[in-house]
């Protein structure tokens, strides 16, 4: 664990895995590879949210590997027999701002390619859309 969190929690320091950045090939997996047994007891009390959680990935985000992070992230909630519909969706050829992505912005700077991000982001705001109708019956 490394001494700089970016998150705090009643002012104190979240403990976090450190990523090294002299890793120039997926430094945020790398980063999880090599602190797997850490891992479990560093992750946000995601059971303790009290109704379904939607998580969304691109298949191609240049930033992290959110697809890796998605799926760990709904094993926790299994595991920790969370007892909503939670749901996991990734998007290929989208990368990693694709629900920002535009005509006039496609975000392929964070992964993705241009039609993949755009295509992605209409699709996710339907699926937020549709997840919050169904979870919490807005609409």
């Amino acid at each position: 664990m490394g001494r700089n969190s970016s998150w705090t929690l009643g002012g104190r320091p979240v403990p976090y895995v450190q990523v090294d950045r002299r890793v120039r090939s997926d430094p945020y997996g790398s980063a999880l590879r090599d602190h797997r047994a850490a891992i479990g007891a560093l992750m946000f009390h995601l059971e303790r949210v009290q109704g379904p959680i939607l998580l969304l990935a691109g298949d191609d985000d240049a930033v992290w590997d959110s697809a890796g992070q998605c799926e760990l992230g709904m094993a926790y909630l299994r595991a920790h027999a969370h007892p909503y519909l939670d749901r996991y969706v990734h998007y290929p050829r989208a990368g990693h701002a694709f629900l920002f992505a535009s005509e006039q912005n496609t975000q392929v700077r964070f992964g993705g390619t241009a039609r993949g991000n755009i295509e992605a982001g209409a699709r996710a705001w339907i699926e937020i859309d549709e997840f919050l109708a169904r979870g919490f019956g807005a609409g």
